[in-house]
């Protein structure tokens, strides 16, 4: 139909042979900002997406949007008692009928109105081949992008972290394993890390900034960083075994365990922040 835009059936068709997307959003008394998030979500330009919103029994009216006709028709919400935002994210999972799902929580957003479109356009190219793709976000309490390694490594895995708000994951990839409660910090890091290093799991990076990431989470202060450190190498122990030796003394000497042992003192925290920002860079928070 060369020369005729599609209507009707036709661009439906067009849409249905297009993958499914999910993007999961979880929330609890999260204010205003709920609504930011969801209307992200849905003006996305990819055209074949689910929104489902997984709440945990919000009482700050936060939800209340969603009865209006306009997000009733577009959005699915589910609102039940859950046990943190993993177990929250679990359980969305298994109402999820996308055949990819990104976790874009409540306060984060899409970088661009773009965003979906172009990250699925790549991985359609590459013919889906791999099991979890992945970007970059920009880290909006940092005022800068948060640039994601170009290759996942078992280096990688100990020195690096990747944010699941930039993750696309096939379906597939939790019917094998989903988040694990015992990490309620950290469950997105070392989930990542089993599925590479237990599954074997396929990850191939995407060279576009995803998601606008708010930041000041629990996992974004010197406690939090404590206890994920700590969840990530009990993780790390599991599924290395000896050779977790051999990378715990890379990181030792290049100096790696200073800079995570220094981001977990509160006194050093403004310090800390400044030189993050300095040494990944800066960009305009948003392009469109």
């Amino acid at each position: 139909m060369a020369g005729h835009e599609l209507e009707g059936n036709d661009m439906n068709e067009v849409i249905n042979c297009l993958p499914k997307v999910t993007v999961i959003i979880v929330t609890y008394n999260s204010g205003e900002k709920l609504k930011s998030t969801v209307d992200s979500a849905l003006s996305q330009t990819y055209s074949n997406v689910e929104v489902l919103v997984k709440d945990g029994l919000s009482n700050d009216g936060s939800t209340s949007f969603l009865s209006n006709g306009a997000y009733t028709r577009n959005v699915a919400f589910y609102s039940e008692k859950d046990y943190g935002i993993y177990d929250a994210m679990n359980r969305a999972i298994d109402i999820a009928s996308g055949d990819y799902i990104i976790f874009i929580n409540s306060g984060d957003r899409f970088h661009t109105y773009s965003s979906l479109e172009i990250t699925m356009d790549f991985i359609i190219q590459d013919e889906r081949k791999h099991d979890i793709y992945y970007g970059d976000n920009f880290t909006c309490n940092r005022n800068a992008v948060t640039y994601s390694p170009k290759k996942l490594t078992n280096y990688i895995c100990f020195r690096g972290v990747i944010g699941h708000q930039t993750m696309l994951y096939s379906a597939k990839v939790f019917e094998t394993l989903k988040y694990d409660l015992r990490f309620p910090i950290s469950a997105c890091i070392t989930h990542y890390i089993t599925a590479f290093r237990r599954y074997h799991m396929t990850f191939k990076y995407v060279p576009v900034v995803i998601s606008d990431y708010e930041g000041g989470g629990i996992s974004d202060c010197a406690a939090g960083r404590k206890r994920s450190i700590q969840d990530v190498r009990i993780c790390l122990h599991e599924e290395y075994g000896l050779a977790y030796y051999w990378y715990a003394f890379l990181m030792v000497i290049s100096l790696r365990r200073l800079k995570q042992w220094l981001s977990t003192l509160e006194w050093f925290e403004p310090v800390y922040r400044k030189l993050t920002i300095l040494f990944k860079g800066k960009r305009p928070k948003r392009e469109s």
